[in-house]
């Protein structure tokens, strides 16, 4: 307002017409709306890239961090159940049992019974259902950031009393790696209703056993399904 003021006296006193004042008052109010307009806008702009920044970082390490299990892989006919611990980040990703390529557990699976080797999670899946073999893990779900059993914490149990009501067959539960037993033992406790096999993991972070010799243990699998009556 002061502008508008300053600017018509002076074009009063020059005998300049009045509207060449409203005109330029205009002018300047309209630059000054238009500034305060683009600070505006490009203020929100940065503050909506920020919080879009913050969210993506910050919701990547929230996911990162909590694991949730997969349902079991079983059926009526299955006579074992092979027990990991929880799902690895690269089989979280895929929504795969054993997801991660280094881990050893498919390999071991279609060596064991003398089958060509497949990619294909459907072939895999077909393997563990044609040999009576379940699969799950132990934990339902923990925080952890990484893979490594070492790193989980705030960690709940699967519901084993409800499978194992579903599923009274299955009596040999066969453990991939201490940390899957130790979990075990910790939430739901050993019984003599059932025969316990720890087998060393198939984990690539277990690295004191190679591969053949990971599949020398693995072998009392067979045997057990073999002796095992349905």
């Amino acid at each position: 307002m002061l502008i508008s003021v300053n600017v018509t006296c002076f074009s009063l006193h020059l005998g300049t017409p009045l509207n060449y004042s409203f005109n330029r008052a205009l002018l300047c109010e309209k630059s000054i709306f238009t500034g305060v307009s683009l600070f505006i806008f490009y203020e929100t702009i940065i503050l909506v890239l920020c919080f879009a920044i913050y969210f993506i970082i910050f919701g990547n390490f929230i996911n990162s961090m909590i694991s949730y299990s997969f349902p079991p892989i079983i059926d009526n006919f299955a006579k074992i159940l092979i027990l990991g611990t929880m799902p690895g980040k690269k089989s979280l990703e895929k929504q795969e049992y054993y997801g991660y390529k280094h881990n050893a557990f498919w390999k071991i699976m279609f060596k064991l019974f003398e089958k060509q080797y497949s990619d294909d999670y459907k072939n895999k899946i077909q393997l563990l259902n044609d040999c009576n073999i379940a699969i799950w893990d132990t934990l339902q779900f923990c925080e952890r950031n990484g893979s490594l059993d070492s790193a989980i914490k705030n960690e709940i149990p699967n519901n084993f009393n409800e499978l194992f009501l579903k599923f009274p067959q299955i009596k040999h539960l066969f453990f991939n790696g201490k940390s899957s037993f130790n979990y075990f033992k910790k939430y739901i406790g050993l019984n003599q209703n059932f025969i316990y096999h720890t087998l060393p993991s198939s984990s690539p972070a277990y690295a004191g056993l190679n591969f053949e010799s990971k599949l020398n243990y693995w072998a009392i699998i067979k045997t057990v399904l073999n002796e095992t009556p349905m």
